[in-house]
């Protein structure tokens, strides 16, 4: 989930259920009545976290950005403790 901070902007959630491989392009607008949507390029998913892609989304295409992010497998195996 982002959103931009130095303007206005829509919040953006990217998923792994939506998007299963890079790059992810599909998003839900938190803050708006609309289905989803596509057609920006705006994440790659990495085995550590995410990497942002340079966009011409208005939403994103800024210097300052607030994000929350959740791990499917934080440590690596299906039950979440640590090797």
């Amino acid at each position: 989930m982002t959103k931009r901070t130095d303007s206005t902007g829509d919040w953006l959630i990217c998923d792994t259920a939506r998007n299963p491989s890079n790059p992810l392009g599909e998003y839900l607008m938190v803050d708006s009545t609309s289905a989803g949507t596509s057609g920006y390029v705006l994440y790659d998913i990495l085995s550590n976290g995410f990497k942002l892609r340079i966009t011409t989304d208005p939403n994103i295409n800024t210097s300052t950005i607030i994000y929350m992010a959740f791990a499917d497998k934080p440590f690596g195996n299906t039950n979440g403790t640590a090797r």
